[in-house]
């Protein structure tokens, strides 16, 4: 295999003759990534796993492993947050802080991560994540949970006209030191959730992006989201644990300390990648050899460098794609986390349908288990896949990606306005003008006024919960709840749920079938606007593009948007607990509902205005662009002919000679025209077209980080340009085809066959004992021996 220091050739300044190219600076790019265990790498010979694929395996593991841990969290906050006495208020704030830390650290984490080592910051905070996740362990060894704080029939049992069981449920002391030290530790959790989430985007996604083709990567991408997916469909069922075991423990369980376990390894693996793929290294090295053999010569002064911060955000603040495209999916991006956020108190309003099952999801109802909870994340991860596959095997133009962005959008406008405007479920008891009242007939039964809303139906009315009704008992078997102190005539039993709970099924069936599909439409727009953001800039700048994408579709959506949900919400507040709204008026569904389509609306129009200026953009590599300049090397390499005769004659050499080479050159010009039907990579190439100037030939190169600067100042090479040219025609056009189309694009070749560096040094001493300035034609036209041999061996080398 070749090792990343075989990439470099810095010796190169011994004899005159000798051949040379610019390899570029890659000292800081071989590296291991975990410097901190260098005889670990050499022992096991890491350095062969140095390959896109085995990095998009290591982080797929780390993002199905990120998506357990965070759903897990949020799936437990009902039971972790009464244990810690924190208000319901709170946590629904506290459960998404992680996303307004994504956006404060975003742009800075990924423009300084991205300039110094990508896989060493993502592989730290990976750590770093595991290592909190075990710390949020420590409050809950100090005090740990009760059996009934996990026990179904206390946490979501109905509240019954029992004042003893009242009192019962809210006397569960807690330490307020260790409440303190609890909060302390999940703000510091969320922190380092946040930092990981803008490294394993920005970074990871950029990393891949950046060492695999342009045809390949979007399947790659669409793989690390989907893995991510994945893992918070692992979540769930992980958070379910606790109620189906009535297990006392949350954060110090097997399920939790084995996550963040192997997020540690996991980080480790990561760390240990170099900071550029050795693959990409020797496509870079190759092409540069490949560029100063056709008498390109780079300035020894050309110095490779990086925008300040400010002077990089204000680029891309100026690329009108990015702009755009980013704002159009942060209005849609608000518009489903807001109203995501607010959609139990919607379907309570609207569907009479309790918000107070467990955060997990595990004693929702069934329909909401098939929707949300079984089919949501898998057919996200499925759509991921999908608009990966499509945009990397069909390669659609950039124009229809938008199209395809704006149906979706439309689709989703249309179906949701459908689905959310339906009115089904009549008033409760006891509700005049807007406001709730407590019932004369339960008044004595202690009801709380933070009470959780569970609809009964006794007399065909529905009433708030049993304990409004005055209902004492309750038998689970049947459903039935019985001495009602609130029946008329007689009638002390009632049912379990609304009494318009068959007129609203339907509605609600057609409202959650929506959320699942509209999830997984927009999940195909996520990814063809991530591959926008990707291609319409810089290499240097994609990951602060990203960065700047995460800050603005978190902290928009969750500061001001949300908070004009939340003013929204409370103007129309029907009972108020001590704490947060207990329920909504019907007034409250038709405006979120009416917000929410004015930002989906938002989003359509700020994506229809991209369509003028996506064009400009290229998705895919130009292979015809690079084709061109390798096909070129032909012309240039016959101009460089040219100067070598015209050295001779004014040497002093006869007439005749004179003729005889130019004569040859004219034959050597047609056999190595442009026009020649070369052999390359994907099979015949015509390069017929219009030729391309050599500084484009040279700006094809630089512009794709290819023609990179020496190493140091090469002084062979600034004193005789003439002799480096006839150095560089003893490489003919078939050997130079052949270095082409062995590197081509294929950014995962196995590297294992490699010689190593006394193999290589080996070929470059034939290659320097073979150059010599040409005394004739024949000596032009035709390579020695010695060169034929080179060529053979690079041909058969396999890359």
């Amino acid at each position: 295999m070749v090792h990343p220091t075989d990439l470099l050739r810095t010796d190169s300044t011994g004899d005159e003759g000798s051949f040379v190219a610019p390899l570029g600076d890659y000292k800081n790019d071989i590296d291991c990534g975990c410097s901190a265990l260098p005889c670990l790498a050499q022992k096991l010979n890491l350095e062969k796993y140095a390959k896109p694929r085995c990095f998009l395996g290591v982080l797929t593991v780390a993002g199905l492993l990120s998506g357990i841990v965070v759903k897990y969290f949020r799936g437990t906050s009902q039971i972790w947050s009464k244990h810690y006495d924190i208000s319901q208020d709170t946590v629904d704030w506290l459960i998404y802080t992680n996303e307004i830390f994504v956006g404060l650290f975003a742009l800075f984490l990924a423009y300084w991560g991205n300039r110094m080592h990508r896989p060493n910051w993502l592989g730290a905070l990976t750590i770093y994540l595991g290592i909190s996740c075990i710390i949020l362990a420590i409050p809950e060894i100090y005090q740990p949970f009760r059996q009934e704080e996990t026990d179904l029939d206390t946490v979501n049992g109905p509240v019954l006209c029992q004042i003893e069981k009242n009192a019962q449920l809210t006397d569960l002391s807690v330490n307020i030191n260790n409440q303190v030290i609890a909060f302390g530790i999940i703000i510091l959790y969320q922190v380092v959730y946040a930092l990981y989430t803008v490294s394993f985007i920005a970074h990871g996604v950029t990393y891949i992006d950046d060492n695999t083709s342009s045809n390949q990567s979007p399947i790659f991408i669409a793989l690390i989201f989907a893995s991510q997916r994945m893992g918070k469909q692992s979540g769930i069922y992980s958070a379910w644990m606790p109620y189906i075991y009535s297990r006392e423990n949350i954060f110090v369980s097997v399920v939790w300390l084995l996550v963040a376990s192997l997020l540690i390894i996991a980080g480790t693996l990561i760390a240990m990648f170099p900071k550029v793929m050795p693959n990409t290294l020797l496509r870079k090295s190759v092409n540069s050899l490949l560029s100063i053999a056709a008498g390109n010569i780079v300035s020894p002064e050309f110095k490779s460098h990086t925008d300040g911060f400010f002077k990089s955000l204000w680029r891309l603040l100026k690329n009108k794609i990015v702009l755009l495209n980013i704002t159009a999916m942060m209005f849609m991006q608000a518009a489903i986390v807001n109203f995501n956020i607010k959609e139990k108190d919607f379907n309570q309003v609207k569907y009479h349908v309790s918000k107070y099952n467990d955060a997990s999801g595990y004693s929702d109802p069934a329909l909401i288990q098939i929707s949300t909870n079984l089919l949501k994340q898998p057919l996200i991860a499925v759509s991921y896949v999908a608009a990966g596959l499509v945009i990397a095997k069909l390669k659609p133009k950039p124009k229809y990606l938008i199209y395809w962005n704006i149906k979706s959008f439309v689709a989703v406008l249309i179906t949701f306005a459908a689905t959310r405007f339906f009115t089904c479920a009549g008033q409760l008891k006891n509700e005049f003008g807007g406001r709730l009242s407590l019932p004369y007939c339960s008044w004595n039964c202690g009801c709380f006024l933070d009470g959780p809303f569970h609809p009964i139906c006794l007399n065909g009315e529905t009433h708030f919960s049993p304990c409004w009704a005055g209902c004492t008992s309750y038998d689970a078997s049947i459903n039935i709840y019985e001495n009602c102190t609130c029946g008329l005539n007689g009638i002390t039993t009632a049912s379990d749920g609304s009494c318009d709970a068959d007129n609203c099924s339907t509605f609600w069936t057609l409202a959650q079938a929506h959320a699942v599909v509209s999830s997984a439409l927009l999940g195909t727009t996520y990814i063809t606007s991530l591959i926008i953001n990707l291609r319409a800039v810089d290499s240097k700048d994609k990951a602060l593009t990203l960065g700047l994408s995460l800050t603005l579709l978190t902290l928009i959506p969750y500061l001001p948007i949300r908070a004009i949900y939340d003013v929204i919400a409370d103007n129309f507040c029907q009972i108020w607990g001590k704490k947060t709204c207990q329920f909504y008026s019907n007034n409250f569904a038709i405006f979120i509902s009416i917000l929410t389509l004015c930002f989906k609306v938002l989003a359509i129009l700020t994506t229809i205005a991209l369509l003028p200026f996506i064009g400009k953009i290229e998705l895919y590599k130009n292979h015809n662009s690079r084709r061109e300049s390798d096909s070129g090397l032909n012309f240039m390499r016959t101009n460089n002919i040219r100067n070598i005769y015209n050295n001779d004659s004014m040497n002093g050499l006869n007439s005749r000679r004179n003729e005889e080479s130019e004569a040859d050159e004219e034959q050597m010009a047609l056999t190595l025209s442009p026009t020649e039907v070369m052999h390359q990579s994907e099979g015949r190439l015509n390069t017929s077209g219009s030729r391309s100037s050599r500084s484009d030939r040279i700006n094809s190169y630089l512009s794709e980080g290819d023609l990179v600067p020496p190493l140091r100042n090469n002084m062979n090479l600034a004193k005789s340009t003439s002799r480096t040219s006839t150095t560089n025609s003893a490489l003919t056009n078939s050997s130079l085809s052949a270095i082409a189309n062995t590197v081509g694009d294929d950014h995962d070749s196995d590297f294992s066959s490699l010689q190593r560096l006394q193999e290589v040094k080996r070929l470059e001493n034939k290659l320097n004992s073979s150059q010599e300035i040409p005394s004739s034609s024949e000596s032009v036209r035709r390579p020695t021996g010695k060169v034929r041999s080179l060529e053979n061996n690079i041909v058969e080398t396999d890359f």
